[in-house]
């Protein structure tokens, strides 16, 4: 993924690869593991619907963590060079490391708003148990849950992905 979304102007290192692959991995286990001890009190408790909702909150915070700072550590080569400035007739007017800057962050930004859409099913299904209209029946759960999940994919991730141009 990392080779996929880089900058093909910009040159990068299997090193580079690896150590924002690296990054991501580490601070998303230690953002999650971090999380779920400090909540640890609060959910040892919880069943259902709420313990989703909970461990959704943790799932949130260590996505978003592990793509902004992917997104950053896949990039520095474009934060310490710049990337290349273009004209409307597609001349190259030279590097800019203000507009790699201003790139950067727009994508690092977006990736974490890609989080967003995980706390969808938890709170569709949160809503339903707190109605007391969730199936009791194991298959009809289990479809109700796929359906959230569905239904989050179809509609609440293209508009993350929309929110930055």
């Amino acid at each position: 993924m990392n080779y996929g979304n880089r900058n093909a102007t910009s040159l990068y290192t299997t090193e580079d690869i690896l150590t924002s692959y690296c990054v991501a991995v580490g601070s998303s286990i230690f953002v999650a593991l971090a999380i779920r001890k400090a909540l640890s009190g609060y959910t040892k408790n919880l069943t259902g619907s709420k313990m989703i909702v909970a461990n959704s909150v943790s799932s949130f915070f260590a996505c978003s963590t592990a793509g902004y700072l992917n997104a950053h550590f896949m990039r520095k080569t474009e934060l310490e060079k710049g990337i290349d400035i273009l004209d409307s007739e597609g001349n190259n007017l030279g590097k800019s490391k203000v507009a790699a800057k201003k790139a950067v962050n727009q994508t690092a930004n977006s990736r974490f708003f890609l989080a967003v859409p995980i706390f969808i099913p938890p709170a569709i299904l949160y809503f339903i148990e707190k109605k007391n209209m969730m199936p009791r029946n194991f298959y009809a759960k289990t479809c109700l849950e796929i359906l959230a999940i569905c239904f989050e994919l179809y509609f609440a991730v293209p508009f993350a992905i929309g929110a930055y141009p």
